[in-house]
């Protein structure tokens, strides 16, 4: 009588989860971390100057009670940009200051790391770094969402809807805030003018 073995099938617990750790490390790695580099980013105050937000910025960003322009009703969206303030030039500088330095941040300590052995509480600081920087993106692209509105209405002449100029306009405001290069001292709102208008140029010749 011929024996039969049972072959029994290891559980992908430990393998499963290693696997799972080297997926996310490679992800890690391959994330392309881009910054406007400045040299306070060398000196040895580089972290206090990113950390030490000016008098404006205790100011909460959203505020209720502001008026609206007179001339036409707004769609709810529009209407809320104007709960926005705007921000002032020692505050702008020191949001995009602080953005460029947490990713100037987060790419550097990475690039210290061994790929193959960085471990997740490594990877998880520099997530963190790198969330952070997000979060003041976001400050910066709310703050600027009314100057979409405002160029996107000398533009309503387009083949496309007021609406989807307004979507365009905010994706190439996304890219000014990514790529504007506050060291220079200037205010970005003449820069991103300049894109969005670029942009839009753009699209007008291409509905041609």
């Amino acid at each position: 009588m011929i024996a039969t073995v049972k072959r029994v099938r290891r559980t992908g617990g430990p393998r499963r989860a290693k696997s799972a750790a080297g997926q996310r490390r490679e992800a890690f790695f391959a994330r392309k971390i881009d910054y406007v580099p400045c040299r306070q980013f060398l000196g040895a105050n580089a972290e206090a100057l990113a950390s030490t937000p000016p008098a404006e910025a205790a100011v909460p960003l959203t505020q209720s009670g502001v008026d609206v322009p007179a001339g036409r009703e707004l769609t709810p969206y529009l209407a809320s940009l104007y709960q926005t303030r705007l921000l002032a030039k020692e505050e702008e500088q020191y949001y995009f200051r602080r953005m460029n330095w947490l990713k100037f941040k987060a790419a550097t300590e990475r690039g210290r790391l061994d790929p193959k052995r960085a471990t997740p509480r490594q990877i998880d600081r520099i997530e963190k770094l790198l969330g952070e920087a997000d979060e003041v993106r976001g400050v910066l692209i709310t703050a600027n969402l009314r100057l979409v509105v405002s160029i996107a209405k000398k533009f309503v002449d387009l083949h496309m809807s007021f609406d989807e100029l307004v979507g365009e306009g905010n994706m190439a405001l996304m890219r000014a805030v990514e790529k504007f290069n506050f060291a220079l001292g200037n205010r970005f709102s003449t820069y991103a003018t300049y894109a969005i208008q670029r942009h839009f140029f753009r699209l007008s010749h291409r509905g041609r």
